[in-house]
């Protein structure tokens, strides 16, 4: 049996979406990103969407091989446009 998945809150999807970075949404649609903890450390993506707001921030990811992944925020780290 699946479990639902609680909705994202709509402030959430709209910072998200609307590219409004805030410390609650540290991370908004295509931004792209360096896996820095897990298993897939040291992997590069772009994140897609906000998949859980609690009890900690998770994203979808997809990887550069075009796998999709369900990241915790703190395991990542935006890559600047600077590189």
């Amino acid at each position: 049996m699946r479990c639902a998945m609680a909705p994202i809150p709509k402030e959430y999807d709209e910072q998200f979406f609307f590219s409004r970075r805030t410390p609650s949404v540290p991370f908004v649609i295509n931004d792209a990103i360096e896996v820095v903890d897990g298993p897939h450390t040291g992997r590069f993506g772009s994140v897609v969407s906000i998949a859980a707001v609690a009890p900690e921030l998770v994203l979808l990811v997809e990887l550069g091989d075009g796998a999709d992944v369900q990241l915790v925020a703190k395991h990542i780290r935006l890559i600047d446009d600077d590189g």
